[in-house]
């Protein structure tokens, strides 16, 4: 140790203040590194903490942090236009409020309470929106139901689809309670005498525009009942129009379309587009279309405030939320004026 000091001090004075500027930075640099690896850990375990609570009212409070911080980041400028950020813990953030691939296991959506579902793989706010659906009558007939729960990625629905199970049973005893609870309303309207009158169907030969017609004229179609074309209506409303019979399937999967070519024609160019340049777009707006989710609408977002506009459906072909099925069934829904 003498040795070093005595040749220090035999350095002339520039190389001593480069050597200890230098061992001032490596110090800064260091205590730098401590300092954010301590907050990352921190923060870590803020997360796992909240994420492993099962009060939807956590989860909620969480979520909503992270879009004030996201907005923060967007002002800021650090904000890469992707949905992600630099931070790996924030990077995470997805999947944690998603669906952990490494707990999954087999869960009846129908029937698994929140703390069923969570050890499933689920997080507590998907296993929340679960259970919220069900107390509100929902009911899910096939797999494919789960696809419209809030927070649920495509990709998070592919990897949890095998682990789903819907008991046929329990369909058939909601199917005989909704035909004996639709019979007790007849029957009562029945006895008061106010019992609609019974619906004129169309004859062959008469042709109907899909995009056009109300619930009334749907009515009269063979095979389409007076709640169905409620739902048609209501749900072409959400889409902007038809572009094809098949669609009919997501109305009801019971419905068979295609018996229906005979009394329906479906003219795309009917269809109202959302025009991603409009200047009130916004995120709820782009949610309300039943192709869209979350995850795609805030990309969306994000390539136009970067970007300032979108030119063409291409421009979004770089985002993970995207897939080429997303990019067919989007084209007629989207324009870029």
């Amino acid at each position: 140790m003498g040795d070093f000091f005595r040749g220090f001090f035999l350095l002339y004075r520039k190389e001593r203040r480069g050597l200890i500027g230098l061992a001032l930075l490596l110090c800064i640099v260091v205590g730098a590194r401590w300092v954010h690896t301590t907050r990352e850990q921190a923060r870590r375990e803020a997360l796992d903490s909240l994420l492993l609570a099962d009060d939807g009212a956590e989860v909620s409070t969480f979520l909503e942090g992270l879009k004030q911080k996201e907005g923060a980041r967007r002002r800021s400028g650090s904000y890469d236009g992707s949905g992600r950020n630099g931070s790996q813990t924030e990077r995470q953030t997805r999947w944690r409020v998603g669906v952990d691939s490494t707990r999954l296991r087999p869960f009846n959506p129908n029937r698994a309470d929140s703390a069923e579902m969570v050890s499933a793989g689920l997080s507590p706010f998907l296993a929340n929106n679960v259970v919220g659906y069900r107390e509100h009558g929902g009911f899910f007939r096939k797999p494919d139901d789960l696809k419209r729960l809030y927070g649920l990625t495509a990709d998070d629905y592919r990897r949890l689809n095998p682990y789903i199970v819907i008991d046929s049973a329990d369909v058939a005893r909601r199917d005989s309670l909704r035909r004996a609870s639709a019979l007790m309303r007849f029957d009562s309207l029945a006895e008061r005498g106010t019992v609609p009158a019974r619906v004129e169907k169309f004859e062959a030969g008469v042709v109907t525009e899909l995009n056009l017609a109300d619930s009334a004229t749907l009515t009269k179609i063979p095979g389409i009942g007076s709640v169905t074309a409620s739902r048609i209506v209501r749900l072409r409303s959400r889409f902007g129009g038809f572009f094809s019979l098949s669609q009919l399937a997501e109305v009801d999967e019971r419905l068979r379309w295609e018996l229906l070519a005979e009394w329906l024609t479906v003219d795309a160019s009917l269809i109202t587009p959302i025009n991603l340049n409009q200047p009130n777009l916004s995120i709820n707006k782009l949610r309300n279309h039943p192709y869209i989710n979350f995850y795609q609408a805030r990309a969306i977002m994000s390539h136009i405030e970067k970007h300032r506009q979108i030119k063409r459906l291409d421009d979004l072909m770089l985002y993970e939320e995207f897939t080429e099925a997303d990019f067919e069934r989007l084209r007629p829904y989207l324009s870029f004026e």
